[in-house]
Formats: structure tokens, sequence, C-alpha cells
């Protein structure tokens, strides 16, 4: 990483620079180990799913065992975020450039369903669930793509197993859905293998030093979550990706449906009620 690596993606927050001495500058932006989870997990935080303390009193650990969609807890979060993301949040030339250009080429005149899927090394014990199969999703594209005869669905992944998996489903010849109706950039994803226990999960790209550069795993990741902000409805487990694109476009919080937890709390949308 670089001297500022918010700079890369972003325009500054304030005239304000960091000094100029390297060591000066570590030294103040660095956080001990115990300093960065008590801010992660504090109930000011702004969260993704359930852990740590909450704002209202309330019990994550068990919001998690209960497994159902709370409107309360997410809208808390997802309005908190945007808007802090509308005082300070400025992208760069270069990316709005990018979005802008992908945007225009696929989205025009058309209706977009955005597909989020975590995969690879995504655990239940960190608060996020399980891994939620290709086929939770494909359900709902499929009905998507028949409901909008002019529509598209963006998915958006780090997992090359979850991806192909999900292209299958929604293979030419399935109900008669053409492959360009199945968009999804040639971004990094997972490239190797590794075991934890008895299980054989792909290695996060973003954690596999062996393949790419720190600063394109950065804008594939932001350009992913900030695409899935323009799409007009968005299918999506737990994830911070998937919230991010909630984050810069609140609106989706109504026009999405949280796969990881109970259907019965699923929020319902036209082509799915």
């Amino acid at each position: 990483a670089g001297p500022n690596v918010w700079e890369y993606y972003f325009k500054p927050v304030s005239m304000i620079h960091a000094p100029v001495e390297v060591g000066t500058r570590q030294k103040d932006q660095k956080l001990s180990w115990n300093q960065e989870r008590d801010l992660h997990q504090s109930k000011e935080a702004i969260k993704a799913y359930y852990y740590g303390k909450s704002f209202d009193g309330k019990n994550n650990r068990q919001r998690y065992k209960d497994n159902l969609f709370d409107e309360d807890f997410y809208w808390r979060h997802r309005s908190l975020a945007n808007r802090l993301i509308k005082d300070y949040v400025r992208l760069n030339k270069e990316i709005l450039g990018k979005l802008n250009e992908f945007t225009r080429e696929h989205f025009t005149g058309r209706t977009v369903l955005g597909i989020h899927m975590r995969g690879t090394d995504k655990i239940a014990s960190a608060g996020g669930g399980e891994i939620i199969p290709p086929s939770e999703y494909a359900s709902y594209a499929q009905k998507f793509l028949d409901y909008y005869p002019k529509s598209i669905v963006f998915v958006a992944t780090e997992s090359s197993k979850l991806l192909k998996e999900l292209r299958a489903l929604l293979a030419p010849g399935s109900n008669e859905i053409s492959e360009s109706r199945v968009v999804s950039r040639n971004v990094l994803r997972s490239k190797s293998e590794f075991k934890r226990g008895k299980q054989t999960l792909e290695q996060n790209i973003f954690l596999d030093s062996k393949f790419g550069k720190g600063y394109q795993k950065g804008e594939d990741v932001l350009l992913d979550a900030l695409i899935l902000s323009r799409c007009d409805f968005f299918v999506h487990g737990a994830s911070s990706v998937s919230e991010a694109a909630m984050w810069f476009n609140l609106a989706l919080h109504n026009r999405s449906v949280h796969l990881q937890y109970e259907r019965a709390s699923r929020k319902p949308q036209p082509w799915y009620p």
C-alpha cells in the first residue's frame, strides 16, 4: 500500500494532509489489535451483520441464532452509513469513469437485478452465516428474468466456483435464458484451495498474496459494490460488500432480498412475492 490508500479510489475528505514523515504518519495511524477490536465490536460501529454490541441493547448473538431478518437493525446501520457516505465519500475521476462506462454499456434501457454471492472463506462463526448455494440465487434470478422481459442479472462474487455454478443453472437452454442476460465483470477471483478442518474451501483472492496486486483487488471489489448499488433490485447474503451497495444507495433497502435468513422473514418483491 502507498502512503494514502484512501486517495487511490476517493477524493480527499478535507484539505488536511497527513504528515510527510513516514515514521510520524505510521505512529499516528496505527491502532493496537485491542483498539481495533473494540471499535469493530462497539455499539456505535456500523455493522454488516449480527455481531458485537448493538445500538438498541439487544443481543446480536441471539439475533444470529434466531436467523431472522431484523428490519430495525439493518435500517439503522444502512441509513447511518449512507449519511456518512453522502457527507464524506467522493469517487475519484478514474473510478467514477469506469463505473459510468460499465453501467452505461450494460444497464441502459434494462431492468437490472444485482446478485452478490459471498463464498470462499465465509464462515458462520464470524456472524455472517454459511455460504448460500447458487441454487438459492438462481431461483430468484430465473423468476426475475421471466417477469421483466428487458432485464439482465449482474453477478458479483470473489468465488470462481459459485459463479460457474450459477451460470450453469442459468445457462442457455434453461428456460431460454440467453447468456447475454447474465453479466459479470472480469475481476480477480479465487484461484486456489485450502483445508479448514475436514472442509476444502476456496482461498479468498484478497488474502492470497500469490495472485494480483493490492490496488487491483481493491478496485475490483469497490467497483462491484458500486455497480450493485446502481441495480434496480438486489439479492444477497450476509456480507460487507452487499451492505456497501446499500450504503451507497439506500433505496435498495426496500428493493432487496436477504437470503441469509429464514424465508418467512425475507422482503417480498414484485417478481417473487
